[in-house]
């Protein structure tokens, strides 16, 4: 199968997934992990980059096929798991725009005060999430 990504194309469904995510996830970490939280975004990093580079060994192995996670389920277990990780997949993919919609609000509330109303935020994330 041809590959039609190239290094752009990569580095945006990169972005999209890391690059919004730590704008709350920082928050959300210091909150919770407090002193800890270093160790805590340490390990998270630890995790990320061993997920990227299965995904770089497990694309090498399967270079004829394309799909990614469901692709990978369905060779190591069964279609059942296949269709699992695939759905699950397109689930965060939605999650992270809906996290990613809600938390501009709080941001953006710093430069125009009327996002610090409720109903506003709402307002604004229902926005982005329908032109995302």
């Amino acid at each position: 199968m041809k590959r039609i990504l190239g290094v752009g194309d990569l580095f945006a469904v990169g972005y999209g997934d890391l690059g919004s995510s730590i704008y709350y996830a920082l928050g959300i970490t210091t909150l919770f992990a407090l002193g800890a939280a270093p160790i805590s975004l340490g390990l998270a990093g630890l995790v990320f980059a061993c997920t990227a580079l299965s995904y770089a060994e497990l694309s090498s192995m399967l270079k004829n096929d394309s799909g990614g996670s469901a692709t990978f389920a369905r060779h190591a277990f069964n279609d059942l798991l296949s269709f699992i990780a695939g759905w699950g997949l397109l689930l965060d993919f939605i999650v992270t725009i809906a996290i990613s919609a809600y938390s501009i609000g709080p941001y953006l509330s710093f430069f125009f005060g009327a996002l610090r109303e409720p109903q506003n935020k709402i307002i604004l994330t229902t926005i982005l999430i329908a032109v995302l």
